[in-house]
């Protein structure tokens, strides 16, 4: 075995030129793949992450149908009790209740439909960073307070400001109309246009006293310490929540922000026609590279055949010189993909138009990639499996090659 791995390398090195083309034709594909690779999945966890932080979360808790059929009458009984569980989980980093309405929000010359949210304040920044963006005022300080926070669009269109007066209309919970007004405490700027044109938020205690529905909400919001365990921190969720109440079901991001998870998707399979045809044009390459090395070597091929070797042997030598280019190109590839990703992840990448796509996703213009496991692995084993596809024709004329056809230079 020794010997066909010395002779293999030999041979590899026979045309220096080709091999290190060829070798530098793989490394450049695994770079661009890694590097690629590297901004995308860093674009979906910083997309993500800002979606869920704004207000949604990681994990809701919710009455089943509550998601596509928001009723007030949906409720978590005793609420305080099933939040104050799940904050006990190790990889819970903030549980707050939430009770939903609908309802008009009016000031004195203009009326516009919104959601109204009831909100813990001690709780809420721990699952939502809309406390942290208020830009006029300030946000609640304890559940206590008497007063309205909204967007900054919101606020816009009713013509509205600091301090001004606005009244609430909804339905309450028995079914009865209700109304209040408050001031505004806070106007603040989320970067999500919907969410700043059509969300306010009262205090949890105030809501549940407007809408007649004491020691009950709509919805636990939960967010997790590492999103990559959101399926094991799921599952123990669940188990809180069956244990607690049967009616209750357990949301995660998906699908509470389908949108958001088809658009991911959609990207996703948009970059792998990109990384099939680059990973296309590699393999061509490989193609190339062994069928000339062995239509060159066919009568050498030949002569070895003829004093007694199996062409078993010969396929084997064939295998293990692409095997070894190969390798040597992930090689290269994987330390020039960690030198880029390492580079952009220092200053940034953006691209012309990015910006806009990116402020859907409530995303800064530039994207810091980082060296991850999945970023380099993926597309080495890609270029590793593609590289033995194209090598399995170049293979199989040698397997298929008898000694008298060897020496005619492969003319039967």
């Amino acid at each position: 075995m020794i010997v066909t791995l010395s002779m293999a390398w030999r041979n590899l090195w026979r045309h220096p030129r080709r091999t290190a083309l060829t070798a530098a034709a793989i490394a450049l594909a695994v770079m661009v793949l890694t590097f690629f690779f590297s901004v995308q999945v860093k674009s979906y966890d910083m997309a993500i992450n800002a979606s869920t932080g704004i207000f949604h979360g990681h994990f809701q808790i919710q009455r089943e149908g509550y998601l596509d059929d928001p009723e007030m009458r949906k409720i978590i009984p005793s609420v305080n009790q099933l939040r104050n569980e799940l904050k006990k989980l190790p990889q819970i980093l903030g549980a707050s209740v939430r009770a939903m309405g609908f309802g008009l929000v009016s000031s004195a010359d203009r009326s516009y439909g919104a959601q109204i949210v009831g909100v813990e304040p001690e709780f809420e920044g721990s699952v939502s960073n809309i406390p942290g963006v208020v830009i006029a005022g300030s946000y609640f300080s304890s559940n206590e307070d008497v007063g309205i926070v909204l967007g900054e669009v919101l606020a816009r269109n009713l013509r509205v400001k600091l301090g001004d007066e606005l009244t609430l209309m909804a339905q309450g919970y028995d079914g009865g109309s209700v109304a209040l007004a408050l001031p505004i405490l806070g106007i603040f700027q989320s970067g999500s246009a919907d969410i700043d044109r059509g969300l306010v938020q009262i205090p949890l205690g105030l809501f549940q006293e407007f809408f007649g529905m004491p020691e009950a909400g709509h919805a636990v919001v939960l967010r997790v310490l590492d999103r990559s365990k959101l399926e094991e921190v799921g599952a123990a969720i669940n188990k809180i929540v069956e244990s607690n109440n049967r009616q209750l079901v357990t949301l995660d991001w998906m699908k509470l922000m389908p949108g958001l998870n088809e658009s991911i998707e959609l990207d996703m399979s948009a970059g792998w026609f990109f990384y099939i045809a680059l990973v296309g044009i590699v393999s061509f390459t490989i193609l190339n590279t062994f069928l000339m090395a062995v239509l060159e070597r066919t009568k050498e091929f030949g002569i070895i055949l003829a004093v007694g070797a199996r062409s078993g042997l010969l396929t084997r030598l064939v295998l293990i010189e692409g095997f070894f280019l190969t390798i040597l190109g992930l090689i290269f590839g994987a330390l020039l993909g960690a030198l880029v990703v390492g580079y952009f992840g220092e200053i940034g990448f953006t691209a012309p138009g990015a910006e806009e796509v990116l402020k859907k996703w409530n995303l800064p213009g530039r994207i810091y990639p980082e060296v991850s496991v999945a970023s380099f692995s993926s597309p080495m084993i890609t270029v590793l499996i593609a590289s033995f596809i194209a090598l399995a024709y170049p293979a199989y004329r040698v397997l298929k090659l008898d000694a008298l056809t060897g020496l005619r230079g492969g003319q039967r």
